[in-house]
């Protein structure tokens, strides 16, 4: 079970309850000190101006092959996929690789890019067997359910796709390049602004993941309705005095984006549920479930679910998973990771076996295998 992202990848084996491992998503992460905190605490960059400030501000050069959800590189990706390989311990020997595979795709995959990746997995590395699944089915079946509306954000995409019977509606998913790293972007000026305060992007994402927030229906930004300064303690042991707005106002872009053209994640998801067929909508307006990193966000859910009820019919019942009044045990605490989550889940059943492309299947149909045995 492999989930390469835009910052991260997660792999581990069918089966189990989180990903063994968890690295960044770069070619040489040699210079990386391989601890779970530094690891985590890892903010990658896809957007060439910021991946040049990045690579600047810390000691190590990175390669992104996933930029924003879309492979940047694949001559960079088959070779990462040695990386991957050597992380987790996958067998590598003249007959090709160990085990077989389950490849987690981003919505924004077009079928030319599975071709490809089919062509990787067989032809370079040789696999006894492979399937690829889209992230947000697969982030469906890790909540519990196979319809709903699944809302992805992660550290450079933001996608909304409406899934039925396990199925993702390819003709309803709305992106949007904005996520977590953006997000970090808008808290390193704000702190450099406000504080004077000059931080790797790593350190800034720390106190983004301790401190920022969605401010709730009500606050718009800038207006200051009760002042909370407070005394921050920095990664790199600056103490500064901050308005704590800033934690709210850095993630407001998320939200309400006039400078997207869906104009941010409320009127995207709005736009993924009025392209689908009316019949549908009750299903999928009841069951919206968000996932990935930036999903963590304190609030968010709240004011997806308060921001929804306002653009939609007043006898839809509007329910987000999770938030405040929708709280699920397990998948509220693992949604960083549900698209792979739902993966081990999938990969462990017995009906796996019909979705598997054997290399036999690879050299008798190619394409067509693809076609018929994804999802």
């Amino acid at each position: 079970m492999v989930d390469i992202g835009s910052s991260s990848t997660k792999a581990g084996w069918s089966g189990e309850d989180s990903p063994s491992y968890v690295f960044p998503s770069v070619l040489d992460i040699s210079k990386y000190n391989k601890s779970s905190e530094s690891v985590e605490n890892l903010e990658g960059s896809v957007d060439p101006n910021v991946a040049a400030e990045f690579s600047a501000s810390s000691s190590f050069v990175s390669n992104h092959p996933i930029s924003r959800g879309a492979v940047s590189n694949w001559d960079q990706l088959e070779k990462y996929w040695k990386v991957v390989l050597d992380e987790v311990g996958v067998p590598i020997t003249s007959e090709g690789v160990g085990a077989s595979i389950l490849l987690v795709e981003s919505p924004r995959s077009s079928p030319a890019d599975r071709l490809k990746w089919a062509e990787i997995m067989f032809e370079s590395y040789k696999v006894p067997a492979m399937s690829i699944g889209n992230s947000s089915s697969l982030a469906m079946f890790a909540s519990g359910r196979t319809t709903g509306c699944v809302v992805e954000c992660g550290a450079g995409l933001t996608t909304c796709v409406p899934v039925f019977e396990g199925l993702a509606l390819a003709h309803a998913c709305v992106t949007m390049d904005f996520g977590g790293q953006d997000i970090t972007m808008n808290l390193r000026k704000a702190l450099a602004e406000k504080a004077g305060a000059s931080l790797e992007l790593a350190d800034v994402k720390i106190v983004k993941e301790r401190f920022a927030c969605v401010r709730p229906v009500g606050l718009p930004k800038g207006r200051v309705v009760e002042p909370d300064m407070r005394t921050v303690n920095l990664p790199d042991g600056t103490e500064v005095t901050l308005d704590t707005n800033i934690f709210a106002d850095c993630t407001e872009q998320l939200l309400v984006n006039p400078k997207m053209l869906n104009g941010g994640l409320v009127s995207q998801v709005h736009e993924a549920l009025f392209l689908c067929d009316e019949s549908l909508r009750r299903d999928l307006i009841s069951n919206i479930t968000i996932a990935g990193g930036t999903s963590l966000l304190p609030g968010l859910g709240d004011r997806l679910k308060v921001e929804l009820e306002a653009k939609s019919d007043a006898a839809t019942p509007v329910r987000v998973f999770p938030s405040s009044t929708c709280r699920e045990a397990g998948y509220t605490s693992q949604r960083k990771h549900a698209a792979w989550i739902g993966g081990s889940i999938m990969a462990s059943l017995d009906t796996f076996r019909e979705l598997k492309i054997s290399r036999q299947d690879w050299e008798d149909s190619g394409e067509i295998a693809l076609i018929t045995k994804c999802f």
